[in-house]
């Protein structure tokens, strides 16, 4: 342990002291903008342990990239995080994604993928993963793909006034959206791309007696409501920190996409205002029962599902995001060698902005990798 720990000492005191003058001068010419990047794989197969992002400012001056890592950038709870410069508005252009894959702006499905940088401030960043054949095989709804749950404005539900009061106002707002083309492309196109890949899945596991071939012969804007009321919020206590543990958590990783989609709808104000409603009442219930309220039938997660997911208590998360630290910090060390510290070094005195970025996220690591190996030395110590 004090080999390892003096060796990341030695490492980090030899990168950071030629980088700290040129990194303030930078950011005080320039500033800078942090960057967290969501990204998902909707694909839910998508094969690629890795792809690189550049990012490139509209006058094509200024260039950056940063490679993303299966596990430690998607398929996990980790949302890496990066410094740009700013204030610039960047294009992105992706290398190393494997073939019949893309990727796509979460909020609006577009593959014109941009995003400003702010001086000084920061943004978040939702990409997804995508099947090119998914994307091009969508298709306007036909006149066929009817909605049920559009007209049950009327029903009674006497299991909870209250839900059956925010649902019905969810339905009044929302409905116009059953079969208009405007809200397809913004909306409703989501759940047919991803309709075989997520949600039947999801239906299929937290509805009582639901099937994936009951969801999939569903119009979309019945997928749309049932994945919206109820499905994605009991898929979200399978990690139930990462998604009810506080209420930015729960607006980050539960509401934010679907709220990016429906402002890329018609008059979309009522419908967002409708949706949150419903999906703070959701939040609350959750908090209150440990468990979401299916508002379409009127069943609870308990009554559908029978039990709800074991939820691992924050001393066990801090021990494993402990655990992963050190073994993230151990395999960096592994991997360092004298040559690659000179190198490093070199890089550092003669940079230019992109190189030296890079550096400074590896000095950054270096340093959570000191972190990590006190903290645990103070464990063990008491």
């Amino acid at each position: 342990m004090k080999k390892y720990l003096i060796f990341v000492l030695t490492v980090f005191i030899l990168i950071a002291t030629p980088l700290t003058v040129s990194a303030t001068a930078e950011k005080g010419a320039e500033g800078t903008c942090n960057v967290t990047f969501f990204i998902t794989d909707e694909s839910g197969s998508y094969p690629g342990s890795s792809f690189t992002a550049t990012m490139t400012d509209e006058t094509g001056t200024i260039t950056d990239s940063y490679k993303f890592a299966k596990g430690g950038s998607w398929g996990g709870n980790n949302t890496p995080k990066y410094t740009v410069a700013a204030p610039v508005t960047y294009t992105v252009t992706f290398e190393g994604l494997e073939n019949g894959y893309t990727i796509v702006n979460t909020l609006n499905y577009s593959s014109d993928i941009s995003f400003a940088a702010a001086s000084g401030g920061v943004t978040d960043v939702y990409w997804s993963i995508i099947s090119t054949d998914t994307q091009s095989s969508t298709s306007i709804p036909t006149e066929g793909s009817r909605s049920i749950l559009a007209e049950q404005s009327d029903r009674t539900n006497t299991t909870d006034s209250e839900a059956e009061e925010i649902y019905q106002s969810f339905l009044r707002a929302v409905s116009p959206a059953a079969d208009n083309e405007e809200w397809y492309s913004a909306l409703l196109i989501h759940y047919e791309w991803f309709g075989e890949s997520t949600y039947a899945k999801w239906y299929a596991d937290y509805v009582d007696g639901g099937t994936e071939d009951d969801f999939l012969s569903m119009s979309l804007f019945d997928r749309f409501v049932w994945s919206e009321t109820y499905l994605s919020y009991a898929n979200g206590l399978e990690n139930y920190s990462w998604h009810y543990g506080s209420k930015e958590n729960y607006d980050s990783h539960m509401t934010s996409s679907v709220v990016g989609m429906i402002e890329n709808g018609p008059d979309y104000e009522t419908v967002k205002d409708a949706y949150l409603a419903l999906a703070e009442w959701q939040y609350n219930y959750v908090l209150a029962n440990g468990y979401p309220y299916n508002f379409i039938n009127g069943q609870t997660y308990l009554d559908e599902v029978g039990e709800v997911p074991e939820t691992i208590s924050t001393e066990e998360a801090e021990e494993q995001e402990q655990k992963e630290l050190e073994e993230a910090a151990a395999e960096l060390l592994e991997e360092l060698d004298e040559e690659d510290i000179q190198e490093l070094t070199e890089d550092s005195e003669n940079s230019s902005s992109g190189s030296s970025g890079i550096i400074i996220a590896i000095v950054l690591i270096l340093f959570a990798a000191v972190g990590a190996f006190v903290i645990l030395r103070r464990r063990k110590t008491k």
